[in-house]
């Protein structure tokens, strides 16, 4: 794109030194050329098909791309662009654009893609940058992210995989990634935190931050079912349960007793008792809940014999839920 030019007036106070009256008017018609140039931003041509790399001919232009299969388009070399110049990149195709620099250029580029109906305006500082000056949308309601999206300050990253929000520190190692979800436990609501890669899939959350008692990740709305307290773990090793909400104590062979955070009430709570059935050589024993506090403080739960057999309990795999309606 050609620069505005300045008329030779000659020296004063005649200028007969300057440039002549023909030459004056062409250098004025140019600088209308230019003007005329960038008044508007033009359509670029036919709409660009196939994997293409721009030139300074694009620059100044709006750019149509359409692709029938994901495929890269190539900037200019920013050198032999002015500084500010701009160029408006459209994909109104249904696939992927991929925004590279001229090959061996050294130039780099602030935006990798243009997902199917979105556009950009770039400006170049005229040496090795492609900047985006603006951004459009997609051509529907549902908005894509390039990249993670990472807060103003800081290292964390917050991201959003499987349906669930996590912050790390080493943006996506899920060994190592806190994921946080929200929960109630029936009368507060908070955030539970746990490492690995367990919670990407759904599993309950083992270890929660110390300001809010444990829960398990809810979806807030009326007369919605959330959990209070959760135990599951086998009696004779309670070391490797998973308890939220609750404290737990052995009792005797399979019997334990839930000591729960928040007391469950009998007119709005539901306490389902679960485990796995095993034989004590006689007859079976399956979970049952063997008592609980009549101010709704604890819940004792065990293997109970069943059947005409002699035996006592054993130790089993059990689990207790107690959750509240609201």
């Amino acid at each position: 794109m050609s620069l505005l030019q300045k008329i030779n007036l000659g020296t004063p106070p005649t200028g007969v030194d300057g440039d002549a009256v023909r030459t004056a008017f062409t250098k004025d018609n140019a600088n209308v050329d230019v003007l005329n140039a960038q008044t508007a931003l033009t359509t670029s041509g036919a709409t660009i098909t196939t994997p293409t790399a721009l030139t300074v001919a694009h620059v100044g232009k709006r750019v149509n791309i359409s692709l029938a299969s994901p495929g890269t388009i190539n900037l200019p070399s920013a050198s032999t662009c002015l500084v500010d110049n701009v160029t408006l990149l459209r994909n109104i195709g249904t696939t992927v654009v991929t925004l590279a620099i001229t090959t061996g250029s050294g130039d780099t580029v602030a935006l990798s893609k243009l997902n199917p109906g979105e556009s950009a305006l770039l400006d170049t500082d005229g040496v090795h940058t492609w900047r985006v000056l603006m951004r459009g949308r997609t051509n529907s309601d549902n908005e894509l992210v390039n990249g993670n999206l990472v807060q103003g300050t800081g290292t964390q990253k917050a991201i959003l995989s499987s349906g669930f929000v996590y912050s790390s520190n080493t943006g996506g190692t899920a060994a190592a990634d806190k994921y946080a979800e929200m929960y109630h436990d029936g009368t507060t609501s908070g955030v539970a935190v746990s490492n690995g890669t367990g919670d990407s899939f759904g599993n309950l959350i083992s270890t929660t931050t110390t300001l809010k008692p444990a829960g398990m990740a809810q979806i807030f709305g009326r007369n919605v079912p959330v959990v209070s307290a959760f135990f599951s773990g086998h009696s004779g090793s309670l070391g490797a349960a998973t308890v939220m909400g609750c404290t737990v104590t052995y009792l005797s062979v399979g019997r334990l007793r839930i000591s729960l955070n928040t007391p469950f009430a009998f007119t709005n709570h539901m306490l389902i008792v679960g485990g796995t059935a095993v034989s004590n050589g006689t007859n079976f024993c399956v979970p049952a809940i063997m008592g609980n506090a009549g101010d709704g403080t604890f819940v004792d739960i065990g293997s109970q014999p069943t059947g005409t057999g002699f035996g006592t309990a054993v130790e089993m795999q059990l689990s207790l839920l107690v959750v509240k309606v609201r």
